[in-house]
């Protein structure tokens, strides 16, 4: 049985397809789905309070929803990081998301993570 990778953070995708990809190769604390572009009140509460206990990662499809998603958080919950998988590495069967992604992208995309705070101008790559 393959190790998998540890992350010390809660990870939000856009969908349970998400979920059953990454859980394969990596073990986070928690994931949150968020059910589609129209993320929900409760599921933004629910993201705020795991944001006062746990570091938040941001991994949502590279297309315009999974843009509209990660802003909406962004927005909402303060200094959470992003995991932005490349488009080209993440289509499949005319699909573009995280579960259509390699895992060798989303691991690469969990080692250069990116913070959005509304209290800086642009975006600090860490």
């Amino acid at each position: 049985m393959e190790n998998k990778t540890e992350i010390d953070a809660v990870i939000v995708v856009e969908g349970k397809s998400d979920v059953l990809f990454l859980e394969t190769f990596i073990k986070p604390i928690d994931f949150i789905i968020t059910n589609g572009s129209e993320i929900s009140k409760d599921t933004l509460s629910t993201i705020k309070e795991y944001s006062k206990k746990y570091k938040i990662i941001v991994m949502t499809d590279p297309d315009f929803p999974g843009k509209k998603i990660r802003d909406i958080i962004n927005e909402n919950i303060e200094n959470c990081y992003n995991a932005f998988v490349s488009k080209k590495e993440s289509i499949k069967k005319n699909k573009v998301g995280v579960a259509e992604s390699t895992k060798s992208e989303i691991l690469k995309s969990l080692q250069n993570l990116h913070i959005f705070s509304k209290s800086l101008q642009n975006p600090t790559i860490l």
